[in-house]
């Protein structure tokens, strides 16, 4: 897919329309009928299978309900049948992926109680709003989260809000040697859908920290709480801190990584196990009634 050197979101949308002009011709399209306007696509309606929430949608989704320990939903498929879905996966932005894998799967004949039942089987993703079950001892939540986008970023919050009758406590950076454009959209996004923001280092890589640290800074609500820390743990440890019993820590951005990249050095570091130590060396004589 080629952009133009300033690409606008109709280039983008231009370019992603143009994926089905060099579909075969007994070959399936499908598409997020919620996201895609169909009449975009130039090929024959026969040709296109949708999958969303919407009542047009040929495999819809219904009745979804997200817990922490996952979340099930309703399938209807456009041969009148109606399955049910359970995953350990957490997310509405989830629930679109199944259902894009449902309508695959069953395309190519494949017997929907058997996907639904390998869907029910996997376990997930490392790093993936991935519980740190060591916290819930003390009243709140924590979540590991490798979303370093501001779509990301958006769905994550909207989904940890769903599950969360407290505060959002939101804990990520940028990384270097990439988009700096996204920076100040991340931190508007962070804003908006969090209570609390503390901007920190992710791989800075040959990037200034000080420098992506501003350019975050510069989208900031400065109208709503926020601290800039740049050393990573330090950050998540002022968080836990911060926590009080009902919210949610999610820290972002590295998910499932191990180590921090600085110049020329990997500098071994995971937010899970950061927090597991933290939680031990601070909290374990301090639970939280």
């Amino acid at each position: 897919i080629l952009f133009p050197s300033s690409p606008t979101f109709d280039d983008y949308y231009r370019s992603k329309m143009r994926l089905f002009s060099l579909l075969k011709t007994n070959g399936i399209a499908i598409v997020n009928g919620d996201k895609i306007n169909i009449a975009d696509i130039h090929i024959a309606r026969n040709r296109i299978t949708t999958y969303g929430f919407g009542d047009e949608s040929d495999y819809r989704i219904e009745n979804l309900d997200i817990s922490r320990t996952g979340m099930d939903f309703t399938i209807q498929t456009p041969y009148g049948s109606s399955h049910r879905i359970y995953s350990r996966l957490i997310g509405e932005h989830n629930a679109y992926n199944i259902a894009a894998a449902v309508a695959t799967l069953n395309s190519l004949n494949y017997d929907l109680d058997h996907i639904a039942k390998a869907i029910s089987s996997f376990g997930g993703v490392p790093g993936r709003f991935e519980f740190v079950e060591e916290a819930t001892k003390y009243g709140f939540d924590v979540v590991i989260d490798f979303a370093h986008t501001p779509d990301a970023l958006e769905k994550l919050l909207k989904t940890a809000r769903r599950l969360t009758p407290g505060r959002l406590i939101l804990v990520f950076g940028a990384g270097g040697s990439a988009d700096k454009g996204k920076r100040p959209l991340m931190a508007e996004v962070s804003s908006k859908f969090s209570d609390v923001v503390i901007l920190t280092s992710d791989d800075p890589k040959l990037d200034d920290p000080t420098e992506i640290l501003s350019d975050l800074e510069s989208g900031v609500d400065k109208f709503k709480p926020y601290l800039v820390i740049p050393d990573r743990r330090e950050a998540i440890s002022v968080a836990l801190t911060l926590a009080n019993r009902q919210d949610m820590v999610l820290i972002a951005g590295r998910g499932h990584e191990d180590f921090q990249i600085l110049r020329d050095r990997k500098i071994p570091f995971n937010d899970k196990q950061v927090v597991k130590d933290i939680l031990e060396s601070k909290f374990r004589r301090h639970i939280k009634k």
